[in-house]
């Protein structure tokens, strides 16, 4: 009998050669409950969501969510962070691209931090690009 022979004949149990019908088994999947594309957003979270200014990674911010709970800080104070760093956000008018997303911002322990605006944040406006007209003179020269 040849190695595949043997192979097949003991998946189909139909011999002996000393092969156990375990080696052929497929592995146990992994519970559901730690399946991380099955992450579920608990109304805390949900809450957490709504007051963050930026709003991408949903799934990636839920699983750092509940890292963070499960790590014992309070909800409310992840939520009272999160309200001050979008008053900075819209107090300096940032770019969203220059905002953190929850994930980093979760990971990084973010609600713990001093939040202070930039001197000047409220009378600068947003990024634009300059006009050309405002500097016609000095290209001319």
């Amino acid at each position: 009998m040849t190695y595949l022979q043997n192979t097949y004949s003991a998946r189909a149990g139909g011999g002996s050669f000393g092969q156990s019908d375990a080696l052929f088994e497929m592995p146990e999947q992994a519970d559901a409950a730690t399946d991380k594309s099955k992450i579920l957003y608990t109304e805390e979270f949900e809450m957490f969501w709504a007051v963050y200014p930026r709003r991408v990674g949903k799934a990636r911010a839920a699983a750092a969510w509940h890292k963070a709970r499960t790590a014992g800080v309070a909800a409310e104070v992840i939520r009272a962070g999160a309200v001050r760093y979008a008053q900075l956000v819209a107090a300096e008018a940032r770019e969203p691209r220059f905002v953190k997303q929850a994930e980093g911002w979760l990971h990084g322990r973010r609600w713990e931090d001093e939040v202070q605006p930039l001197v000047g944040a409220a009378t600068r406006g947003p990024y634009r690009d300059p006009d050309p007209a405002e500097y016609a003179s000095v290209w001319t020269r």
